[in-house]
């Protein structure tokens, strides 16, 4: 399969991300400050793209995340579905929001030499 450009990648992410065009931009390589000033521009540039690739999926009888997260909450809410299944639509919600991500950044200003001599002994 050929790799996608950046603008590509951004649209299915866009599709992936439940409509977060900042996460999608940020996923497809861009940096987050990009991102921040821009995915308004690039929604307004690549927004009917990703509509007709949307409208695509549905023709196909494939749900958009929207709709898989919509009914996910709709067996949390049943209160007849068992308590396994629920908890498991919860997770699928959060997850698919980002919500189990940690992201730690770190600085590091110092470096450490680390020396191992090896003997025969």
């Amino acid at each position: 399969m050929a790799k996608l450009d950046r603008r590509e990648q951004t649209k299915i992410n866009y599709m992936k991300n439940g409509g977060n065009m900042k996460k999608a931009m940020i996923d497809a390589g861009y940096s987050e400050t990009y991102a921040d000033r821009n995915s308004q521009y690039l929604m307004g540039i690549i927004g009917d793209e990703i509509k007709e690739m949307q409208d695509e999926l549905r023709a196909d009888g494939i749900k958009s995340v929207e709709e898989i997260q919509q009914w996910w909450s709709s067996l949390v809410d049943d209160s007849e579905t068992d308590m396994n299944t629920r908890m498991r639509a919860s997770e699928n919600i959060v997850k698919s929001r980002g919500g189990f991500i940690q992201k730690v950044e770190a600085e590091v200003t110092n470096a450490v030499n680390i020396s191992i001599e090896l003997s025969d002994d």
